[in-house]
This record gives structure tokens, sequence and C-alpha cells, in this order.
């Protein structure tokens, strides 16, 4: 193709034909231009299929990861409304005169109100990998890109809300209820299909810590911090099926 290119030149030359060469020569540069724009063309093409293809690997992975969070967190909902539901039995018998609660049911009570309830662990992988490595920018979306981000936020101050319940518990709620109850029995009446776990050898009236005004506080003190979790969990859960829709419309657009 090149040496016919030329054979057309020499020949033109040859016959001194000069302004049908500079017609031929700017057609010729002009051949050139729009073969190298028709190239770079076809490379962004490329480029953003390949982008599409990785935006829509990474939106899957995050729709995945959002499914499987949703019945977690609904899970965490429940264990927590346990936790308050039994506070709320234990604050109808506190008081100066003794309960008239069973032992066994007044230990079970005290071991889900106090004690901090499991930890609303979540599947964060794809989305703390996004945020690290700076590949959140594969998702075309700013819209979305925001909406990824208030989740891990959201999820954030959950963990810390979590945190700082867990340190009230070690510092405040054990060493006062030392004094009043045995943690031996609250495992064993946790866990009694467990042959791990054994009752207290020791005979005390728990329901006694119930006539405490100390106690009382430290109650209330832990009912309200299962309240600002239960405000957590449901605004990670509102915002976690706002981005699972986004996501799937996403994927179908």
């Amino acid at each position: 193709m090149l040496r016919f290119f030329r054979h057309i030149r020499k020949t033109l030359m040859e016959q001194n034909k000069v302004r049908t060469y500079i017609l031929y020569a700017l057609g010729e540069i002009l051949l050139v231009v729009l073969g190298i724009l028709i190239a770079l063309q076809i490379n962004n093409w490329n480029e953003q299929m390949k982008q599409d293809r990785s935006e829509r690997r990474v939106i899957q992975s995050l729709i995945l990861e959002m499914e499987t969070n949703i019945p977690a967190i609904a899970d965490c909902i429940g264990v927590l409304e346990e936790s308050i539901a039994s506070t709320d039995t234990l604050q109808a018998h506190i008081g100066p005169e003794p309960t008239g609660l069973p032992k066994k049911d007044l230990i079970r009570l005290l071991g889900m109100s106090i004690g901090t309830s499991d930890r609303c662990v979540l599947q964060t992988d794809v989305s703390d990998e996004l945020r690290s490595s700076g590949n959140l920018n594969l998702i075309q979306s700013s819209e979305l890109r925001r909406k990824v981000s208030l989740w891990s936020t959201t999820y954030q101050e959950l963990k810390e809300e979590e945190e700082e319940w867990g340190n009230e518990f070690s510092t405040i709620s054990v060493p006062y209820l030392n004094k009043w109850i045995s943690w031996d029995d609250i495992d064993y009446h946790f866990f009694e299909a467990s042959p791990a776990y054994n009752p207290s050898p020791f005979d005390y009236d728990p329901g006694r810590v119930l006539q405490e005004f100390e106690f009382s506080n430290i109650l209330n003190i832990n009912y309200w911090r299962m309240d600002r979790i239960k405000d957590r969990i449901q605004s990670l859960s509102d915002v976690t099926t706002e981005l699972l829709q986004m996501l799937r419309d996403e994927m179908e657009s």
C-alpha cells in the first residue's frame, strides 16, 4: 500500500502537477489523521467496555454482600429487642419490696438485659476493599458511590456505639453485679445444653439487686444505650435496603 502511494507521488512530481500533488498530499495527511482518530476511538471504546465490565462485577459483588447483610441486620434487631423486653420486665420489678420472680427467671432476665448482646457483625469485604483501594470510582454513578460510602459510615457509627456499650458493661455493670449475682449461673442458664457450664455452688438471692437504687440507675443507663443502638441498627437497615435497590436498578439499566 505504501509503495502504491509512493508511486502516485512520483508520477505526479514527474508530470509537474504541483497543485494536484499538494491536494493529494493533503488528502493523504487527512487519511492518516482519520486513521489515528479511528484507532483512538476504538481504543476508547475498548477501555470503556473494560470499565463497564469492572463496574458490573463490583456492583454484583455489592449486591451479594447487601443481600447477605439484610437478614443479618434483622437478626441483630431481634436480639436487641429481646434484651430491651427483658429490661422492661426487670424495671417493672425494681423497688424496695422483694420480687416474686423465680431465681432462674431472674437470672435469665439479668443476663439478657445487662449483658451486652452479640455484636452486629456484617459482611464488609467488598465495601471495605472499594474504599481502601480507591476502586469505588469504578462505580460511575456519583449518587451510588455516595450511598456506598454512607453505608460504611453508618455501620462504623453502629460499631462505635457497641464499643462504648461494651466498655460500660466491663467498667460499670460487671464490677457492680459481682456483688449480687453469679456469672456461673448466668452462663449455665443460657447454655443448659452445654456440659461446659455448671451452676454456682453458692446459695444467694439475686432478687436483692432489684431493691438497690444504684442498680436501678445502671439498668436505666443500659436501657438508654440499647435504645441508641437500636436506632443505629434501624438506620443501617434503611440504608442497606435503599443501597440494594439502587444497585439492582443500576444492574438493570
